[in-house]
């Protein structure tokens, strides 16, 4: 497996004719995106019992899905009334995360499930191979920050309603905040990332406040590995999860007016799950914080995150070349080709 940062998906087909003899030998060809982008390579040999259909990706893309159809003669491949393949109905199936950065798929097939019996050195089948390729130069990044579109829900107040964030205009927080990440957070940041705080403010300044910050986003793409968070929260909070997965936690301040929870930014990443709980399309961010009763109890929060995605997400087929010559008969580029079984 290879572990690259590129993304484009591509879906991949195969067509050739050979035949052995002798020693059992594995045929080579090639996988191809849009027809004449080459991705990878296909090996198909048997042992006399099964056949053996590798894909392997290359050059930065990596492998979502997989499908393998093997049968006596073109007809046996599932196609519908128009001669295009249907390539839900292979018969071998494999998947992958984007996440795993996969770049090889084996199918194992019974030779006597194609053949009907067992195979001899004149035996002739036709394979089709699809995959779908991400290919992760592609990648784009999300980014989302503490705004008012925040939504705030919180015990100190005078509604039980979620209400929208504010931003704390006059920020005498930022300057104060320490950690290598701080710089992302402070004022005038380039990716706009605000103090928010509560715009129905606490009923009773004595009285610590429990509040939950929620963000939803969309991601257009597939997550990718390497996206980050960075957050801190006045005075703490316990945890920050991505759709209801807990990321990390900054908790264990004292009260009063605490110089040392809410001044550190924390930065969370792949180790600490981020890319793993976010999801293509709707998010949502939550947060759960406190602020202690005291001279200044208002909650407030700074965060940005920034989601590694793609939805360069294509179909592809293999070939032993670009010439198209063995397509199927639907209007696609979809190929197939022959393999002639080892004695």
């Amino acid at each position: 497996m290879r572990k690259l940062l590129t993304l484009t998906a591509v879906a991949a087909l195969v067509a050739v004719s050979v035949s052995f003899a002798g020693t059992a030998k594995a045929l080579e060809v090639k996988l191809f995106r849009s027809q004449t982008t080459l991705v990878g390579t296909v090996t198909v040999e048997d042992d006399g019992t099964d056949f053996t259909v590798t894909i392997n990706t290359t050059g930065g893309f990596i492998l979502l899905v997989s499908h393998v159809a093997i049968g006596q003669t073109l007809t046996d491949l599932p196609q519908n009334r128009s001669n295009n393949p249907k390539v839900g109905h292979f018969p071998s199936t494999e998947t992958s995360s984007a996440l795993d950065e996969e770049d090889t798929h084996v199918h194992t097939i019974a030779l006597a499930n194609v053949l009907g019996g067992a195979a001899t050195a004149s035996d002739q089948v036709t394979i089709a191979v699809h995959a779908k390729v991400l290919d992760l130069a592609s990648a784009t990044t999300t980014t989302i920050v503490s705004d008012v579109t925040t939504m705030i829900t919180a015990t100190n107040t005078g509604t039980t309603t979620p209400f929208a964030a504010v931003i704390q205009t006059a920020d005498p927080w930022s300057a104060l905040l320490t950690g290598t990440n701080k710089d992302l957070l402070t004022a005038g940041n380039a990716a706009g990332a605000e103090f928010i705080w509560e715009s129905d403010g606490p009923n009773d300044f004595n009285v610590e406040e429990d509040v939950s910050f929620k963000r939803t986003f969309t991601i257009d793409g597939i997550p990718l590995l390497g996206s980050v968070l960075h957050i801190t929260c006045d005075n703490e909070y316990d945890p920050v999860a991505l759709n209801g997965t807990p990321i990390g936690s900054d908790f264990g301040a004292t009260a009063g007016f605490d110089e040392q929870e809410w001044r550190s930014v924390e930065t969370y990443d792949d180790a600490d799950g981020v890319s793993a709980a976010l999801q293509q399309g709707s998010n949502m961010l939550t947060i759960d914080a406190l602020n202690f009763g005291d001279r200044f109890p208002f909650a407030m929060c700074v965060y940005l995150l920034d989601a590694e995605n793609s939805d360069d997400v294509r179909s592809a087929w293999a070939a032993v070349d670009d010439s198209g010559d063995e397509t199927f008969e639907g209007r696609n580029w979809a190929t197939w080709f022959l393999y002639t079984t080892s004695p």
